[in-house]
């Protein structure tokens, strides 16, 4: 039977003898459901225009219930399907436009006064997800369960998820069971493939910036940043059976002026006071990474004056002990080709010229270099005054262009880390030095500055 159909006739019983009462509301409406019975007596009394029962007569019989308080009997059972304990509960949510008593109890326990804003909750998942999010807060790290002491409910959880940058439950529950609470933070990790907070934090807190990084420094046993820029200095020096002791030497051997002699008591002064800036500065100690060869002073000597590795930075001098740095003509120099070619009468800013680099190059060789290396822009060809040239340039000496949208510099950089050779430019490098310090630490050691004048080089720091 749909209650639509029945009809209520508002009475007073005045006295009858044949009444009988039903023990619920519920059983009330099934026996009138099961007889077909659609004339419902809304009894009142003169105090109240509620109906006091509602009641039905069948076989001169009057069979009522108590009203308990609803005006119809269908708002008794939307009331009972929507779990509304009673009519005064019922009539209040659907006042505020609350169709459900569990609706109707979650805006009254957040102090939520609009419908819309309930609405919104909901559709965003926080209703829904309150009761999983208690039920897995313990499971979080302490400092996470402490942050949520005062969200007890799903509005107050909704307003956090939506404050810290959380579009819905289930971005924030995401994030939350990998230890974020902030939406930015979560991004920036994600982006940078952190697996988590914990992850994230301790990579932040030795300096670095991506996971990939951070496993390299584990699997490099490096501290921080700090320590893995020291390492990164040496990587790229030497064979990779020379420990870092071995290569620091070479580093070292590289920077010393051109021609020099040094003794091996002095060079091996120097050496240990270089190796004692390895150490970190908490716990004085040399990192586990630093595999160090040279246990002694002898072992130290007899390094420097039987190894052939060293060769390419000078010679060892067995009567006087003392080690000869070669001139700068036996080392290896590499050019800022695009520099070089822009570099005309001392002005930077003029007509690229490829006479200039065959200029540079007739002028290195003549000055004893034998390994020389162009590095271009991939634009610089486009720009040439006297392209024509440029074969009778790359059939002298190796050409190199770099890749289209990536600067020269970059490959310039990481060749004359790799190798500790010369570099002919006049770029300080000034963008690089703030990017990279390896560049603002050591660059300068290898950096040839120049003029050309009328195919005239010349380069003051060159002897």
């Amino acid at each position: 039977m749909k209650h639509s159909q029945l009809h209520y006739t508002t009475v007073q019983v005045l006295s009858m003898t044949n009444q009988l009462q039903f023990t619920s509301l519920a059983d009330f409406i099934t026996y009138i459901e099961h007889y077909s019975l659609y004339q419902i007596f809304c009894i009142i009394d003169a105090k109240n225009t509620l109906p006091k029962h509602f009641a039905v007569m069948h076989n001169n019989v009057l069979l009522r219930h108590s009203a308990m308080g609803f005006a119809t009997l269908d708002d008794f059972s939307k009331a009972s399907a929507n779990a509304f304990p009673n009519a005064e509960t019922y009539y209040k949510a659907l006042e505020q436009g609350y169709k459900t008593f569990n609706d109707y109890e979650i805006a009254n326990q957040a102090g939520i006064t609009e419908k819309a804003i309930l609405d919104t909750v909901k559709n965003t998942g926080f209703v829904q997800g309150f009761e999983e999010f208690t039920e897995q807060l313990a499971q979080y790290a302490n400092e996470i369960q402490a942050t949520f002491t005062e969200v007890t409910d799903a509005y107050k959880l909704y307003q956090y998820a939506i404050n810290n940058g959380f579009d819905n439950y289930y971005q924030f529950k995401t994030a939350l069971d990998k230890g974020f609470t902030s939406k930015d933070l979560y991004d920036v990790a994600t982006e940078h493939e952190f697996p988590d907070n914990a992850t994230y934090t301790e990579a932040l807190q030795r300096g670095f910036r991506t996971y990939s990084e951070l496993l390299i420094a584990n699997a490099a046993k490096v501290r921080d940043s700090v320590d893995m820029f020291k390492l990164m200095q040496l990587r790229h020096v030497g064979e990779e059976t020379n420990t870092y002791d071995e290569r620091l030497l070479m580093v070292i051997l590289s920077k010393i002026e051109q021609g020099k002699r040094i003794s091996t008591n002095k060079l091996f002064d120097f050496f240990t006071k270089t190796i004692n800036e390895y150490q970190y500065e908490d716990t004085k100690t040399i990192p586990e990474w630093f595999a160090q060869q040279f246990s002694s002073k002898e072992a130290f000597s007899h390094y420097i004056s039987t190894t052939n590795q060293l060769k390419k930075y000078g010679d060892y001098d067995h009567d006087g002990e003392f080690f000869q740095i070669n001139q700068m003509q036996d080392r290896a120099v590499v050019l800022d080709g695009s520099n070089v070619a822009h570099n005309s009468n001392g002005y930077a800013n003029s007509m690229p010229l490829v006479s200039n680099l065959v200029a540079m190059v007739d002028f290195l060789k003549r000055k004893g270099f034998s390994e020389i290396i162009i590095i271009v822009d991939a634009s610089l060809k486009k720009k040439l005054k006297d392209p024509e040239k440029l074969a009778e340039l790359m059939a002298t000496t190796e050409y190199l262009v770099a890749p289209v949208e990536n600067p020269a510099d970059l490959f310039i950089i990481e060749y004359v880390k790799a190798k500790h050779c010369l570099l002919v430019s006049n770029d300080a490098f000034r963008e690089w030095k703030y990017k990279d310090p390896w560049v603002a630490e050591n660059i300068d050691y290898y950096r040839l500055s120049f003029i050309i004048k009328s195919n005239e080089i010349i380069m003051p720091d060159l002897k």
